[in-house]
């Protein structure tokens, strides 16, 4: 794998002031613990709503059940998000009723479309379950303070050898920024770069240029770490940046272009 420069000379570029390294860091999976706060939101939901007491082709939901339904319809939506096929708006209104119809669809069992709705609504007044679930879901999910392991320490460490650190995320701002201040991490970083502000996701070279430009660097002197091998490391590589591939669940990328491959946030301090 290609080496992203001696520990010596990047440490040493930085004290004597020749290159001001800056380091961009994506959010979810890679700092920010999304499956785990995910979870813990949903297990929530699950039991105020009494979801278990909610009949789908004659069978109870399962939690385990409902957490696949979201992580399935998660990746679908934002698949479509990153194509540009749906936008912020579309994926809070549609998000609910389609875990819904994906809960009907892990049953095996034939029903008309049009039974889905019916049978997910609470037949109360002016009360919308799916609605409520997604705001919940919303306002409950970035304020959950889980981080990856080891994260405040190495932020703590970049920080203290003088790197500058950002923020580049597909995401929606106000969430991402909650999840930022509420695990307690925001004051780390010069600036928060998100999709929704810019408009374009990564791997599109847009966003790359735009944190560059905010931020005052140059692809010489950045550096890309997160967890997408097309996103983040197929991304930065394309405008010229030095990458870190965070790898915890160890999995092989397609072609090995990332400067490094890591799996413990502890490794940094043998990089950089």
């Amino acid at each position: 794998m290609n080496n992203l420069s001696s520990t010596r000379h990047i440490e040493r570029s930085i004290s004597t002031g020749n290159i001001m390294w800056n380091i961009f860091f994506d959010l979810d999976h890679t700092l920010w613990d999304f499956d785990k706060s995910s979870k813990q939101t949903l297990l929530s939901l699950y039991q105020k709503y009494e979801l278990s007491d909610k009949i789908i082709n004659h069978e109870i939901i399962s939690f385990d059940d409902f957490l696949k339904a979201f992580q399935t319809t998660t990746k679908f939506l934002w698949k479509q998000h990153h194509e540009g096929l749906v936008d912020k708006v579309k994926i809070r209104e549609r998000r609910f009723s389609l875990i819904f119809e994906e809960l009907y669809k892990m049953t095996n069992k034939k029903l008309k479309k049009e039974y889905i709705f019916d049978k997910v609504l609470y037949q109360k007044p002016h009360y919308n379950l799916l609605e409520e679930l997604e705001n919940e879901y919303q306002y409950n999910c970035p304020r959950q303070p889980n981080l990856m392991p080891f994260v405040l320490e190495m932020l703590t460490y970049l920080q203290s050898k003088g790197y500058h650190l950002h923020i580049l995320t597909n995401g929606f701002e106000e969430s991402q920024k909650l999840k930022l201040e509420y695990s307690g991490i925001l004051s780390f970083f010069k600036n928060i770069i998100t999709s929704d502000c810019t408009g374009v996701t990564k791997p599109n070279p847009i966003i790359f240029n735009h944190a560059l430009a905010i931020s005052n660097a140059t692809p010489q002197n950045s550096i890309m770490i997160g967890d997408s091998f097309d996103a983040d490391i197929l991304g930065a590589r394309s405008l010229g940046m030095k990458t870190i591939f965070y790898n915890p669940h160890k999995k092989t990328p397609q072609h090995s272009v990332a400067s490094y491959d890591i799996s413990c946030w502890k490794e940094i301090e043998n990089i950089l």
